[in-house]
This record gives structure tokens, sequence and C-alpha cells, in this order.
């Protein structure tokens, strides 16, 4: 099973991108998150195999959320 963290913004994309990706049994999306902050503090509860990661997010964009990711 590959665990997958969704970062993104908009409550309707979010919510398309879950449900797209709950369709195939070998995902299980772990956390879904609307801000950057939110997407380092679930990484880290989390241990996502893989980050769908918004690049424009409000508090703390997917870039700068990126680098935090990677040097923790």
């Amino acid at each position: 099973m590959i665990k997958v963290l969704i970062a993104e913004d908009m409550p309707a994309l979010l919510k398309k991108y879950q449900r797209l990706l709950e369709k195939d049994s070998e995902l299980e999306v772990v956390a879904a998150v609307q801000n950057g902050y939110e997407a380092v503090m679930k990484t880290v509860l989390c241990q996502p195999d893989v980050i769908l990661m918004d690049i424009r997010m409000p508090k703390l964009d997917g870039v700068q959320c990126t680098k935090i990711i990677k040097e923790n």
C-alpha cells in the first residue's frame, strides 16, 4: 500500500484528488490538508510515501513546505 498525502488549498480540488486516488486499491490517502503548515505536521505524523503538493498555498507555500519536509 502506497501512503499519499495531498496538500491543496482549494477544497473542491482537494476532494476531487482524494476521490480519484482512493479508487486505486494500492493507494491510501493518509492525509488531505489545505496549507503548508498542515502538510508539514501531517507528514511527521503520517509518514506518507508520496506527497502531492500544491505550489501556491496560503501561510506556507508548496516550495517552502517541501524544503522543510526534506530537511526533516
